[in-house]
């Protein structure tokens, strides 16, 4: 198993295409060692799995897939010009936002639409403001720039200007939130 794994790897020449193909082949396996009376659901799911991977690496190639690897850029270019994004991202999608699902889900169907439904009605919002270039107005109204210096500043203990200096705050010679090489695309 193992000589035939490092030789499809060589093959492939990408361990991760590799496994997201044997994987749901295992699943399969898996499945079919169910008891009878759970064979069609174990089949059933083990099948989906194998579909979803399987189109997964046949539609990569495709350009308009590669949105999630677009979208990761752009978050880590967010993250480097404005240094507090990185915490509230974390936050947002992390804590709040299944919270809020999770408990949304607990009020049912009718809950969920009538959550889902402004929600969606914003997002398509959201989604036609963006197309619109906002440059003629002020930067305030349409830029984070402000809020980089004043969200650390007010938030961060190592920005004081006894810890600018100290390196005995965090063990650092200067806070990593205040430090100039974070700002890359200022």
């Amino acid at each position: 198993a193992l000589l035939m794994g490092a030789g499809m790897t060589f093959t492939i020449q990408s361990s991760s295409v590799f496994i997201s193909a044997m994987t749901p082949l295992i699943a399969i396996l898996a499945a079919l060692a169910s008891p009878r009376e759970k064979l069609p659901a174990a089949c059933q799911i083990a099948l989906c799995h194998f579909y979803f991977n399987i189109f997964g690496i046949l539609l990569y190639p495709v350009p308009f897939t590669h949105l999630p690897i677009c979208m990761a850029s752009a978050l880590g270019e967010r993250t480097a010009k404005y240094c507090w994004f990185a915490v509230l991202y974390l936050l947002v999608c992390f804590l709040m936002l299944p919270c809020l699902l999770f408990g949304i889900s607990l009020a049912g169907w009718q809950a969920i639409v009538g959550v889902g439904a402004p929600c969606a009605a914003l997002t398509i919002f959201v989604l036609l403001v963006n197309l619109i270039h906002w440059d003629f107005l002020p930067q305030w109204m349409h830029s984070l720039k402000p809020l980089d210096k004043l969200i650390p500043k007010t938030t961060a203990l190592c920005c004081s200007p006894a810890g600018l200096d100290n390196p005995d705050v965090f063990g650092v010679e200067r806070c990593l939130l205040c430090s100039p090489r974070l700002h890359l695309f200022d």
